[in-house]
């Protein structure tokens, strides 16, 4: 069993940065942060349900929410400003959460605009480039993911959706090419990797990524 906790975790701004800590009651040598996406929290279930494997897997688990994001301006900020006010938040998370225990592997969740925030962290903090990344509705299109991927070569496992208004194959299969990388793609699946009015097949596409996020992170 795990403790629920809230680690004195603060945002760019200062300002606490709210978060949920799972924390194992046993000694615990992996830590997993989740980065949610803009709107889609980590209550939701292509969060929630990896919390839950990794806290089942014998982890600790950080999940947290943006302060950035609810500045007054942060949308009228340029992509680079966005990026380094999320890096922060991101980054101060992790620096509370290494300081815990003495963890053997971290493994880096984002969904979303969490997937830019996993760019910006491999791009500005060298030591996490060990970390394990899982790449949740991956946004492809924007080139500073694809090139921070390139360059840091992170162990990854990319999950999108083949109905993902946001997903573009053609940058997706060009991005698989630069490493040793692992791909999951849903049929029929959204941005929230739902497969609309279809529950069953939903459920099933979940139980699929449950198990490929497993199946990934007992190679690693």
């Amino acid at each position: 069993m795990e403790e629920i906790l809230s680690l004195p975790i603060r945002g760019m701004d200062g300002t606490p940065l709210t978060n949920t800590f799972f924390r194992q009651k046993e000694e615990a040598s992996e830590l997993a942060v989740f980065f949610p996406g803009r709107g889609y929290t980590c209550a939701m279930p292509v969060l929630y349900y990896p919390t839950r494997l990794m806290v089942q897997r014998g982890a600790d688990a950080l999940t947290i929410e943006y302060n950035a994001t609810r500045e007054a301006g942060f949308d009228q900020l340029d992509m680079e400003e966005r990026l380094r006010r999320l890096g922060n938040d991101a980054r101060n998370a992790i620096e509370v959460a290494l300081a815990h225990r003495k963890y053997q592997r971290v493994v880096l969740f984002g969904k979303s605009l969490g997937t830019l925030v996993l760019a910006w962290l491999l791009v500005h903090e060298p030591e996490l480039l060990h970390a394990a990344c899982v790449w949740l509705t991956p946004l492809v299109r924007v080139p500073f993911l694809c090139e921070a991927v390139r360059r840091a070569k992170p162990q990854s496992l990319f999950i999108a959706g083949d109905a993902d208004p946001l997903f573009d194959s053609d940058a997706m299969q060009d991005l698989m090419k630069q490493g040793d990388f692992h791909l999951l793609v849903l049929t029929g699946a959204n941005h929230s990797l739902e497969i609309e009015g279809d529950l069953e097949a939903t459920l099933k596409g979940m139980s699929l990524m449950l198990r490929t996020l497993d199946e990934f992170l007992q190679k690693g």
